[in-house]
């Protein structure tokens, strides 16, 4: 499954985050996909192996409260979903 995840990941286009995002009720810019997308790539190890507090933090950094929050819920959501895949 990370195999998976890796090659999804490293074809991903800001557009696709941004209608994920917007699906779940969460409205970024073209740049903050740009920003998200590339932090995802750059750190994608450290989230599959649940070394995510850096990850966060930097997300946290960047995004207002509100969508910081439904954000990190919405990814606490899919770690759960499908944490005994990794």
């Amino acid at each position: 499954m990370r195999f998976i995840i890796e090659g999804y990941v490293n074809q991903i286009k800001s557009d696709d985050i941004i209608k994920f995002a917007s699906s779940n009720n969460i409205s970024i810019s073209e740049e903050e996909a740009l920003f998200l997308k590339e932090l995802l790539k750059s750190h994608l190890d450290d989230v599959l192996s649940g070394n995510d507090a850096e990850v966060l933090q930097i997300i946290e950094s960047r995004f207002d409260n509100f969508r910081f929050t439904k954000m990190k819920n919405l990814y606490l959501i899919y770690k759960d979903r499908y944490k005994s895949y990794l």
